[in-house]
């Protein structure tokens, strides 16, 4: 089971994010879920997005320091039951906004071009926008931030000694 860092719900949305880190370079992601669910409190859609920790450092940490302004992430399943997936994250700042932050994720076909990457063929099938206040957008950059360095440092002889595999110049160190 996935450890939640984050979460944060409206009256129609909840937005959270999950530890899904591994030790393993191409597994070590962030999962971010957003749920739409209506009156019956029953889901009507829910979106699924894997992030890279070392690039979601870089736009929380230009979140937190004001310089943060527009990222988009692009991921894909190159075979996700017979047909490609693809993926798009989306934060935008826009001042018009009482709450600036403006988080979009989407799903649809996908195609796969060049070595497994897929790109969004058409209009996504699926989408979901949630604005988030400046707290919360501040609140979710520490939250994340925190929990990766922690995360960082409680595998750091872990992560040093595979990264050492392998290397002459390191075999036999301590």
């Amino acid at each position: 089971m996935a450890v939640q860092i984050f979460r944060y719900a409206t009256k129609d949305k909840i937005l959270d994010f999950e530890d899904w880190m591994s030790l393993e370079p191409k597994k070590n992601k962030l999962r971010v879920t957003l749920l739409e669910y209506g009156p019956d409190n029953k889901a009507r859609c829910i979106l699924h997005h894997y992030l890279d920790p070392d690039a979601w450092k870089v736009v929380c940490w230009d979140l937190l320091m004001g310089r943060f302004e527009k990222w988009v992430d692009y991921k894909g399943t190159p075979d996700r039951e017979g047909e490609p997936e693809a993926r798009i994250l989306s934060l935008v700042k826009d001042e018009r906004y009482r709450h600036p932050y403006i988080l979009r994720l989407a799903r649809g076909k996908g195609e796969v071009i060049g070595a497994g990457a897929v790109r969004m063929v058409g209009q996504p099938e699926e989408s979901l926008t949630l604005l988030l206040p400046e707290f919360e957008a501040k609140r979710l950059s520490l939250a994340c931030l925190d929990y990766i360095r922690a995360w960082e440092l409680i595998h750091f002889r872990e992560r040093e000694r595979r990264e050492g595999e392998g290397h002459p110049a390191r075999e036999g160190e301590t």
